[in-house]
């Protein structure tokens, strides 16, 4: 006799068996060797039974949700016809007197005391909730990706209409840098004109001509930066690398600005520091780094002060370190010194010729040389400005050497 005849020959199951799978909280089925479900629990009969179809003695497989699932159906015959177990997951189940269900379904082989294949066990476990909230999960994340990607575009569309402006912008400068030169040109010649005439005839300029060639000076020092800010943000603006003898630039530098210190009193110290540094770089960019810097520390340093220069440095690295006695820079200020047309003291700045553009233009080329600039300052006791630039050639690689407001 066979396991399952036994089961039903026995009131096919006792009832302490009975009580516990009926209180099971899953759907338990036995069937027997040709499909047919030979007993059930109370929640299995509660899911599949129909109207004048109970599920006992029905073939499992004839349940339309598994009939019409061609790979359960092909699993429960694996099952039945070679004993192989398996789990199949979600299994959706729909019954008219139910709400929707979801199933994960456990089913294996039972043999007989020969250990011949006599029928199986099928469990199916509600996995409805977590199921619905596994989708619920996957709708908001669909309606996130789709925010995320319509948010994307916009950020895009406006990087677009920047990128457009910022080149509208640079076009303008560089457009209106070239014809303002000229005019500027002309005036400055005619007024250079007017005054050389002035003193052959030795007759007195007025004080206004002095004014308006300082003017003229100081809009054609704006101008030159200008273009060379929008070379950078253009990318037109290239290196030339030479090995550079990093001591005579500066002691070069310091002697183009010796006139300017002298006229206040100002001493220019050159301490010792580390010997023979050379380095890769452009050395006409390198020197208009240092000639704004050291020119910088000049001009906000009162009369008798100093100005202490010296290399930090190993073969790998330097530092030169532009070190002021002068006025200093207040702490609220220090961040934004680099940022165009950014001056600590305007009235200052514009009475001694400053365009506002000088360090901005010191950090670009600091960081094209795969260096970068560090100040420290306390106001009312000087600054002290670091240089730091690789000795061999680097490349910035992923920075954009473009300035960045």
């Amino acid at each position: 006799m066979s396991i399952i005849d036994k089961f039903s020959k026995t009131k096919k199951l006792d009832e302490f068996n009975r009580r516990i799978l009926d209180s099971a909280p899953v759907s338990v089925v036995a069937l027997n060797k040709d499909g047919a479900v030979v007993t059930a629990n109370r929640l299995a009969m509660e899911l599949m039974d129909e109207p004048q179809m109970p599920i006992i003695n029905r073939k499992l497989v004839d349940t339309s949700e598994i009939k019409n699932n061609q790979k359960l159906k092909e699993l429960y015959e694996g099952l039945l016809e070679r004993g192989k177990p398996f789990y199949y997951e979600n299994l959706a189940y729909k019954k008219k007197s139910l709400h929707a269900r979801h199933l994960n379904i456990i089913a294996v082989p039972l043999f007989d005391d020969d250990k011949k294949l006599d029928g199986a066990i099928s469990i199916a476990l509600d996995n409805t909730e977590a199921t619905r909230a596994k989708q619920k999960l996957q709708e908001l994340n669909k309606n996130l990706e789709k925010k995320v990607f319509a948010r994307t575009k916009q950020l895009d569309d406006i990087n677009k209409k920047l990128r457009e402006a910022i080149e509208l912008k640079s076009k303008f400068i560089a457009d209106a840098s070239h014809e303002l030169r000229t005019p500027l040109t002309v005036i400055q010649g005619n007024l250079d004109l007017y005054i050389r005439e002035a003193k052959i005839k030795k007759t007195k300029t007025p004080y206004a001509c002095s004014l308006i060639l300082n003017e003229i000076k100081r809009m054609t020092g704006i101008l030159s930066d200008l273009a060379i800010l929008t070379n950078f943000d253009a990318k037109t603006e290239t290196l030339h690398y030479e090995e550079i003898d990093l001591k005579k630039s500066i002691k070069a530098a310091g002697q183009s600005l010796q006139v300017l210190a002298e006229q206040k009193k100002i001493r220019l110290i050159y301490k010792r520091g580390a010997k023979n540094i050379k380095i890769l770089g452009d050395e006409a960019k390198l020197e208009k780094l240092l000639l704004n810097i050291i020119r910088n520390a000049i001009k906000y340093t009162e009369e008798k002060g100093k100005i202490k220069i010296w290399i930090e440095g190993n073969s790998k690295f330097v530092k030169v370190n532009i070190q002021d006695n002068g006025i200093g820079i207040p702490k609220e200020d220090l961040p934004y010194i680099f940022e165009r047309f950014y001056r600590v003291d305007k009235a200052r700045s514009r009475q001694e010729g400053g365009t506002g553009l000088g360090l901005s233009i010191c950090l670009w080329i600091a960081e094209a040389h795969g260096g970068y600039i560090s100040v420290e300052s306390e106001e009312g006791k000087g600054s002290i400005f670091t240089i730091h630039l690789p000795c061999k050639k680097k490349a910035a690689k992923g920075l954009d050497l473009r300035y960045k407001d």
